[in-house]
């Protein structure tokens, strides 16, 4: 049951959702993990937050 569950989450985010990826140096993301960790953020809330501030897109 959990891989069809999987499966149509999948689909679900594929239909309704655009991805992308950001490539950082080696040690980068550890650093922004330690960051986010001390001041109570996700990477990816951050860089949500971020890419809103910056661009006035709203992404929620």
């Amino acid at each position: 049951m959990g891989k069809t569950s999987s499966a149509v989450k999948s689909r679900w985010n594929a239909k309704a959702y655009d991805t992308f990826t950001v490539y950082v140096k080696k040690g980068t993301r550890e650093q922004l993990q330690a960051w986010c960790a001390e001041n109570g953020e996700t990477v990816g809330g951050l860089t949500k937050k971020l890419l809103e501030e910056r661009t006035g897109v709203k992404l929620t």
